[in-house]
Parts: C-alpha cells; sequence; structure tokens
C-alpha cells in the first residue's frame, strides 16, 4: 500500500508541475515515473486512468454501478470508433473504457500490448494522453465546483 501513495504523491507532483507551467521539472518527473520500471509506468497509466473515470462518475452524477456510455467525436462532432484512433490514444481510450467496465486486467492487458508494440516510446505517448485527460477532467471539476480524487489534491494547490 505504501507504494501506491508513494506511486500516486510522485504523479500529483508531476500534474502539479504541468499545470504551474514548470514544464523542465515535469518532463523530469515524468521521465523517472516512465523510467523507473514497466510497472511503474504502467500502474502510473493505470491510477490516472481510474482517477479520470472517477472524476467522469463525479461530474456525470453517476455511480460505478451504472451503465457508462462514452461516446468519441471528431472535431465536427461526427461520430468515430475507438478503431480509427492513432494507436497510443486508442490504448488509453481502452485502457479507460476497461476500467469503467470493471476489467482492471483487461485494462492491463491493452497497455501490454502497447509495451510490445514496435514503436518503443508507444506506452510514453498512452502516458502523455492519459496525462492530458486527467489536467482536462481535473480543470472541470475545479471550474465546475466538483471534487477531484482525494490523491489528487496536491495538483490543484495554487
Amino acid at each position: 500500500m505504501r507504494d501506491r501513495q508513494l506511486l500516486r504523491s510522485a504523479i500529483a507532483e508531476a500534474l502539479a508541475a504541468v499545470r504551474h507551467g514548470d514544464e523542465g521539472e515535469a518532463l523530469l518527473m515524468f521521465e523517472r515515473l516512465a523510467g523507473s520500471s514497466w510497472r511503474t509506468l504502467r500502474d502510473t497509466v493505470l491510477e490516472l486512468a481510474e482517477a479520470n473515470f472517477e472524476m467522469l462518475l463525479t461530474m456525470t452524477g453517476s455511480d460505478r454501478d451504472d451503465d457508462i456510455v462514452i461516446s468519441l467525436a471528431d472535431e465536427d462532432g461526427e461520430a468515430r470508433s475507438v478503431d480509427d484512433l492513432e494507436p497510443s490514444q486508442r490504448t488509453a481510450t481502452r485502457v479507460l473504457l476497461a476500467l469503467a467496465a470493471g476489467r482492471p486486467a483487461d485494462a492491463r492487458t491493452q497497455l501490454e500490448i502497447a509495451a510490445n508494440a514496435d514503436d518503443p516510446e508507444a506506452t510514453g505517448q498512452v502516458l502523455a494522453h492519459t496525462v492530458t485527460w486527467t489536467l482536462e477532467m481535473v480543470d472541470t471539476c475545479e471550474s465546475a465546483g466538483e471534487p477531484v480524487p482525494q490523491w489528487l489534491q496536491p495538483a490543484l494547490a495554487g
């Protein structure tokens, strides 16, 4: 459990650095997370995706037991399939969907597929998409006066 708390603390500090415009520090922190081990990188993506799902539930007033439908649209509002997304965005989306469906093993499988892809940067790109979504969700929750997961509170500190 302590490892999870340390990981969450490191993630929140990195997100805070991004939000405060300290790109160099944020890059260094995320590089450390991503470069320390495959397990740490995987767990970072999973923690962020789970936080994103929690914030989606909060914003929609839904419960985990509710049927959750996530629709994708392009810039023109046209419906898109997950399969139409570029590979790392597709993986990040599938990780989120697997967690939303209560299937964490499937989320881990998606990340393992990305890790074994021909592109050595694929998993880092999945992390980048997930971080971007997390920052957007934190901002949306903050603007709407909705709570974010407790462990992400340091990312809100001004």
